[in-house]
């Protein structure tokens, strides 16, 4: 069994901003769509995102200076 929970693309959204800042689900689609930025998993018609896919995708835009350009969050590599 995986221990890494799965987050409905409502949660995941909660989960990458919050009530003040909202990351929005039409964001989440949008990326889905065009295969950009988080994997995500289909379970039937149900969409699901695993937390660890949440917290590499933020981990990839951490940045130690404004000219730093880091990561470009444009996939797993």
């Amino acid at each position: 069994m995986n221990n890494d929970p799965l987050f409905t693309e409502t949660q995941a959204a909660l989960y990458l901003g919050n009530e003040e800042h909202p990351f929005y689900t039409k964001t989440l689609q949008r990326w889905r769509n065009t295969g950009k930025y988080l994997e995500y998993i289909k379970l039937g018609k149900s969409v699901r995102y695993r937390k660890s896919a949440l917290d590499k995708f933020i981990d990839n835009g951490v940045r130690t200076s404004t000219t730093d350009q880091g990561s470009t969050n444009d996939g797993y590599t």
